[in-house]
C-alpha cells in the first residue's frame, strides 16, 4: 500500500507563485510506508532517528521525514532519496533557492 499522496496526479504538485499547499498527515497513517522507505533517509536523518530514546519517537520522526521527502520529490520531480534538505541557522529546514519552501511541523497525536 502506497500512502495517498503518492497516487495523487502529478498536476497537484505544481505551485503557482504566491500559492500554498498544507498536507495534513496523521503520522500513523504513514508510519508502516515510512518503514519501508528507510533508504530515502539522509545519514543525518537516520543518526538523529537512532538518537531518540523511545521507539515510537523514532518510527514518528522516520514517518514524518519519509513524507516530507516522497512530496517535495513529487513537487522536484526527483526521487525522495535525492532531495537535499540543508537546515538553515536557526535549524529550519531548506532546499536551496531552486526548491520550494516547506516547513515540517507537528502537534501531540
Amino acid at each position: 500500500n502506497r500512502p495517498a499522496f503518492a497516487t495523487l496526479e502529478p498536476e497537484m504538485f505544481r505551485l503557482d507563485h504566491g500559492q500554498i499547499h498544507v498536507w495534513h498527515l496523521p503520522w500513523r497513517a504513514i508510519a508502516h510506508h515510512a518503514a519501508r522507505s528507510e533508504s530515502v533517509h539522509s545519514s543525518s536523518e537516520l543518526s538523529k532517528a537512532r538518537s531518540f530514546r523511545r521507539s515510537e519517537d523514532r518510527e514518528i520522526y522516520l514517518a514524518r521525514h519519509s513524507a516530507v521527502r516522497c512530496i517535495l520529490g513529487r513537487y522536484c520531480a526527483t526521487s525522495p532519496h535525492r532531495i537535499d534538505i540543508s537546515l538553515g541557522p536557526f535549524g529550519k529546514p531548506h532546499l536551496g533557492p531552486q526548491g520550494p519552501c516547506f516547513n515540517l511541523s507537528h502537534r501531540a497525536q
